[in-house]
């Protein structure tokens, strides 16, 4: 430690009240309480901001809870740290956490950037893909979607929120900790408590040719909620793309550095715009090494019949109005649906009435070693989806020349793909398909 920083921060002044502080810092549930010779209370602002940049997100909330010079301390500096880290000046640390420990979180701040690259389809020869397909921004969020980004919420509160599906919340079973996800909220109420029923986290997925196990709970949940849509405030930025080509794999694709292996899969869309031809947008994943590109069609496959490309994963949302009538935008308030293709040939209607020009948030919960996944929108279980298979198809595993492929489809995804499909003819239209593309975040 130098000179200067021992005469900017003199200890002497302090040691009166550090005494004071190790006993507020104990009842806060700090890691331990500072010395009054501590060597972080002689640290200049300087010298304490080098010591932050260091810090884990975890360790920047401890310290902060230290004493109350380490939590003014923290607080004046907290938002050079983040720009230094490349984040929002005023993202909770929650959320920072998050983001840091995430396989792949895109919140489109960035534009396009260094992540994404065009579709690897040929665009046609006389006209561009798309009319639109650029990053832009709301300044305000609908009720609900957890506002915009000048209002977050400080990393030290929590909203005043009711329990939810999709919440996640902690109880005691069996004499342990567990968390469990809140899956239905019944309407009635017994002896005045809600009524809930929850899965365990660490065991969505229920063993082969067995029961899966529900627990239903009657009690007041909303003191140990952990998570809960409204905690972590979305991106006001998005993708969107307006138009469409009768090709897949137009868009944008990224390219994962490595094969990965998310446990959860999550991404928030708006379709605002529908057109009169068939037309769907997807998220697609893949596992091949090589990018995909030029292919018209793409078949869902059946249980009898590998789909193709045999790592086929995609959602797909209808962005078709149906009708035969002209116009250039839905009616706010109309709806539209989305469904699930994937490797083993499975195919699922999400059954959620996704209303045009409002958010919606798409969950997929995976287990690896299952190869089995849950799906969710704006926070309910999709029926008939609780264990939708996204393995090898069953006619691929029993040949032995696919092995490889089968080695593949397990070994993670390697490319994300986000683009709007068109049936032939329909890109000479006067009417295209509006979609945007929120936040995206791939976790462990």
């Amino acid at each position: 430690r130098s000179e200067s920083s021992l005469d900017e921060n003199p200890v002497q002044e302090r040691t009166e009240s550090v005494h004071k502080e190790k006993a507020e810092a104990n009842e806060g549930g700090a890691i331990a309480p500072l010395e009054f010779n501590s060597l972080l209370l002689s640290l200049s602002e300087h010298h304490l901001f080098e010591v932050l940049l260091a810090l884990d997100i975890p360790s920047l909330a401890k310290l902060s809870r230290v004493s109350t010079y380490t939590r003014k301390a923290t607080a004046t500096l907290l938002p050079s740290v983040l720009s230094a880290h490349g984040f929002s000046l005023n993202m909770p640390l929650r959320l920072v956490h998050r983001s840091k420990s995430a396989i792949f979180h895109e919140t489109w701040d960035e534009g396009l950037g260094k992540q994404w690259q065009r579709g690897p389809s040929s665009s046609p020869h006389n006209r561009p893909s798309y009319a639109l397909l650029e990053v832009q921004s709301d300044a305000t969020h609908d009720p609900g979607t957890g506002g915009d980004t000048q209002s977050r919420l400080p990393s030290s509160r929590l909203p005043d929120v009711e329990i939810e599906p999709g919440s996640r919340v902690m109880m005691c079973h069996e004499g342990q900790p567990r968390i469990f996800y809140v899956m239905k909220v019944s309407t009635g109420c017994i002896r005045g408590r809600t009524s809930y029923v929850i899965h365990p986290t660490d065991a969505v997925f229920a063993p082969d040719g067995s029961t899966e196990e529900t627990l239903r709970v009657s009690t007041d949940l909303t003191k140990p909620i952990v998570w809960h849509r409204e905690f972590d405030a979305p991106s006001t930025n998005y993708l969107r793309l307006n138009g469409g080509w009768p090709m897949n794999y137009t868009g944008v694709h990224h390219v994962f550095p490595s094969a990965v292996k998310p446990s959860r899969i999550s991404f928030r869309l708006r379709v605002n715009a529908l057109c009169r031809a068939r037309s769907y947008f997807n998220f697609f994943l893949s596992s091949q090494k090589q990018a995909l590109s030029d292919q018209p069609y793409f078949f869902c496959g059946f249980h009898g019949r590998p789909p193709t490309p045999h790592d086929l994963f995609s959602c797909l949302v209808d962005t078709s109005s149906h009708t035969r009538q002209p116009h250039r935008r839905a009616a706010h308030g109309a709806r539209t649906s989305a469904m699930l293709w994937l490797p083993s040939g499975t195919n699922s209607e999400l059954d959620a009435p996704l209303r045009i020009g409002e958010w919606h948030t798409f969950v997929f919960e995976l287990s690896w070693s299952k190869m089995e996944m849950a799906a969710f929108v704006d926070g309910v279980a999709a029926p008939e989806s609780s264990r939708l298979r996204f393995g090898p198809h069953a006619g691929l595993e029993a040949q032995p020349a696919a092995s490889s492929v089968c080695a593949e489809i397990r070994g993670g995804f390697r490319h994300l793909y986000l683009f709007t499909w068109l049936e032939e003819g329909a890109e000479e239209a006067d009417d295209a398909p509006e979609v945007d593309v929120g936040e995206i975040w791939f976790e462990h």
